[in-house]
């Protein structure tokens, strides 16, 4: 199996690049409200992660269906495609404050 950029359907390509920009591309609000010195409430939302998560979900499940039609290289383009499935609802997790963020 060779792997080729340009040869690579366009929702799997764009499924890798937002499973990527989902780790580079940060816009977090973090809000936090304390009582007598101690942390009561916190909220944590990172709008990169949340959005580049939803992207990748959505064009990586287009690039399962897209990759079952392939007959020269399906399980590889099948295998991208899931991960970046993955790494979008990782994303999407840290988007919300659910993995990481600044309340955890």
């Amino acid at each position: 199996m060779n792997f080729s950029w340009k040869n690579t359907p366009a929702s799997i390509r764009t499924a890798m690049v937002s499973a990527i920009l989902g780790f580079v591309v940060r816009c977090s609000s973090t809000t936090t409200s304390s009582r007598n010195g101690r942390l009561t409430e916190c909220s944590y939302f990172d709008g990169g992660a949340a959005f580049f998560g939803v992207v990748a979900i959505i064009t990586g499940l287009v690039g399962c269906v897209v990759a079952f039609k392939r007959t020269d290289d399906k399980t590889l383009m099948l295998v991208i495609s899931i991960v970046s499935v993955g790494v979008g609802v990782l994303h999407v997790l840290r988007g919300v404050g659910t993995v990481g963020g600044a309340c955890n």
